[in-house]
C-alpha cells in the first residue's frame, strides 16, 4: 500500500516539481522566436515533433545542419552525435527545451518563481501571468503532458552527451598510440584539373569523395560534382584525371586496377562495374552488374562500400557470388565481409566507446587492429582494447558526412578528405559559399 501512494505522488505532481527552478541565460532571438511562433501543442490535430530539425530557432537550426543531423533524438544527443555537436550547442539545446516545457505553464498563465523563465515570458505579448498552481493532470491537455515528458527526456540525453564528450576528452589523453594530422592536398572548388565541383543536383549538397590510397602512396578522391576521379601523388601533386562522365559511388585499388561502382549519370538506374588502369588512367571495363549476377539493390543506399584483403573485393552486405575478368592478372571472389563475432561483442559492451559504434567500420590494418567511427575515429585491438581516438575536424564540412570519406591504410596511417565551405540559411533556404577541399593524414608516431 505504501509503495502505491508514493508511485501516485510521484506520477501526479513530479512533472511540476521538476519544471522550475532552472535559470537559464537567454538571447534576443529567443525571444523573437517564442514571440512569434504559432502555440499549437493543445490542438487536437497536432502531432508535436520535437525531432524535427524544422521545429527549432535558426541560429540552432544552422548549427544542426552543419553536425548532418537530419533528427533530433535522445540516442543522438546522448553521444553529442558521435561526437559532432559541440559542448555550446548542447548547451543551446538544452536551454531550448527548459524554454519549450515552460512555454507549456506559460500559455496557462503560470506566475514563474523563476527570476529568468519569469523575465523571459513577461517579454511575450501573449503571456497573461494569473494562476500561482496548476494541476498537472487536469488543466493539461494530454499532448502538452506528452509534449512536456518527452523534452524531459531530450534535456536529460542532452546532458549526458555533454559529461560523454568531457569523458572522451580525458580518455583521449591516456590512450597508448598517438597520431599527428599533416595537410597533403589543398585543392581548390572548380572544373579544372585537380578541382572539385559541388553536386548541386544531389539533396543535401554533396562535395568530393569517396576517398582511396593505393600501395605506393598515389590518392584518388572520386568527383561527382564533375563527373571525375583525381589521382594525386603521395607529395599531394595533382597528376591526371580518369576519363569523366561516370558518376563513382564507391572504389577500391587493387594491384594498379580500379575497382569502381556507379553509373553512367545520374538519372540511371542501374548500376555498374568499371575498371580502370592506374597508370594509364583508361577504362578497361565496363558492364552492368546484373552480368556479374550482383544486385542492383546491393548498392543502394549508404551501403555502397567496396574494399580489398587478401586477393578478395568486399562488398558491404552483400551475398556471395564471382567474378571472372579476362586477362586479369588473377580472378578477384567478391563476398560479403563481416567483422568477427569476438570483436563485435567487445565493441557493443565497451564502456568507454559510444552506442553503435559497431556500425561505423572503416577497416582493418595488417597487424589485425580495426578501425571504427566517422567524426571521431577509434582505433581498437584484436583483443578489443582501445589505442588510440583521433577526432577529425569538421568545421564548415559540406556534403555527407561518411565512411568513404576517411581511408586506412595497411600500416594504420590515416586519410581524411575534409572539403569545406560556409551553409548559411536564408529565408529558409539552404546556400552554401564554397572554401577549399584538403586531405589530411594522420600519422601513427612509430
Amino acid at each position: 500500500m505504501y509503495k502505491r501512494i508514493v508511485f501516485l505522488f510521484i506520477i501526479v505532481f513530479l512533472p511540476s516539481v521538476l519544471l522550475f527552478g532552472d535559470s537559464i541565460t537567454w538571447t534576443e532571438e529567443d525571444v523573437k522566436f517564442f514571440q512569434n511562433k504559432e502555440y499549437i501543442g493543445d490542438k487536437e490535430n497536432h502531432f508535436r515533433d520535437y525531432n524535427s530539425i524544422d521545429f527549432y530557432p535558426p541560429y540552432l537550426r544552422e548549427e544542426l545542419l552543419k553536425a548532418k543531423i537530419s533528427g533530433v533524438s535522445t540516442r543522438s544527443l546522448k553521444n553529442c552525435n558521435g561526437g559532432r555537436l559541440n559542448k555550446e550547442t548542447m548547451e543551446d539545446l538544452i536551454k531550448y527545451f527548459v524554454l519549450l516545457r515552460n512555454e507549456i505553464y506559460a500559455r496557462h498563465g503560470y506566475i514563474f518563481k523563476d527570476k529568468a523563465l519569469k523575465e523571459f515570458f513577461g517579454k511575450m505579448a501573449w503571456y497573461k501571468p494569473e494562476k500561482e498552481k496548476i494541476e498537472f493532470q487536469k488543466e493539461f491537455h494530454w499532448r502538452e503532458r506528452s509534449s512536456i515528458e518527452d523534452l524531459q527526456h531530450l534535456e536529460k540525453a542532452a546532458e549526458e552527451g555533454i559529461k560523454w564528450a568531457e569523458k572522451q576528452e580525458l580518455l583521449k589523453d591516456t590512450l597508448p598510440e598517438k597520431y599527428v594530422p599533416k595537410v597533403i592536398i589543398e585543392a581548390k572548388w572548380g572544373k579544372g584539373e585537380g578541382e572539385f565541383g559541388i553536386a548541386k543536383w544531389s539533396d543535401p549538397t554533396e562535395g568530393p569523395g569517396p576517398i582511396t590510397v593505393d600501395e605506393k602512396g598515389n590518392i584518388y578522391i572520386a568527383d561527382p560534382g564533375n563527373f571525375a576521379i583525381h589521382k594525386f601523388d603521395s607529395s599531394g601533386k595533382f597528376v591526371k584525371d580518369f576519363e569523366e562522365g561516370k558518376l563513382i559511388l564507391d572504389f577500391a585499388i587493387f594491384k594498379d586496377t580500379m575497382y569502381a561502382i556507379g553509373q553512367d549519370n545520374i538519372n540511371d538506374n542501374l548500376r555498374k562495374l568499371y575498371l580502370f588502369d592506374c597508370k594509364k588512367g583508361k577504362e578497361i571495363l565496363n558492364t552492368f552488374l546484373k552480368n556479374l549476377g550482383i544486385p542492383d539493390t546491393a548498392f543502394y543506399g549508404d551501403d555502397v562500400r567496396i574494399d580489398t584483403r587478401n586477393n578478395n573485393v568486399f562488398l558491404e552486405k552483400v551475398g556471395k557470388c564471382e567474378i571472372s575478368l579476362t586477362g586479369r592478372e588473377s580472378p578477384l571472389k567478391l563476398s560479403y565481409f563481416s567483422l568477427p563475432a569476438k570483436i563485435l561483442k567487445k565493441i557493443k559492451k565497451g564502456k568507454d566507446l559510444p552506442k553503435g559504434l559497431e556500425e561505423l567500420f572503416l577497416d582493418k590494418d595488417k597487424i589485425g587492429n580495426y578501425y571504427f567511427g566517422i567524426s571521431t575515429i577509434y582505433k581498437i585491438s584484436p583483443n578489443g582494447l582501445i589505442l588510440s581516438k583521433i577526432k577529425m575536424p569538421r568545421e564548415n564540412y559540406i556534403g555527407e558526412y561518411t565512411v568513404d570519406k576517411i581511408f586506412i591504410t595497411d600500416n594504420g596511417d590515416i586519410y581524411y578528405l575534409y572539403p569545406t565551405g560556409e551553409l548559411k540559411i536564408e529565408n529558409w533556404n539552404k546556400k552554401f559559399i564554397p572554401g577549399k577541399v584538403q586531405v589530411i593524414k594522420w600519422e601513427l608516431q612509430r
